[in-house]
């Protein structure tokens, strides 16, 4: 399989859903694994960096709602919800 293919796989954004991980917002670093989808456990926004670079805030957010965010970092500066969950 051509090396360009194995790295389209590592940012896939399609398929069934891993297992929940915890995230922590930072500025510095990076998601070690592309959140398709956030959740949180305390209401408020959260600042995302998304695959194209790009970065936008999901105002508002609510506990027990997935929202789609296809996420490489969580930034701690603009993001005020707590408990924050990536969903793979």
């Amino acid at each position: 399989m051509p090396a360009i293919i194995k790295n389209l796989f590592k940012f896939a954004t399609a398929g069934p859903a891993g297992a929940p991980f915890a995230i922590t917002p930072s500025d510095t670093g990076q998601l070690t694994t592309l959140a398709r989808f956030i959740m949180v456990g305390g209401a408020g926004d959260v600042k995302v960096q998304g695959l194209d670079g790009q970065t936008g805030t999901l105002p508002s957010c609510q506990p027990g709602v997935q929202y789609r965010a296809n996420a490489k970092q969580v930034l701690s500066t603009g993001t005020s919800a707590t408990g924050i969950v990536g969903i793979p």
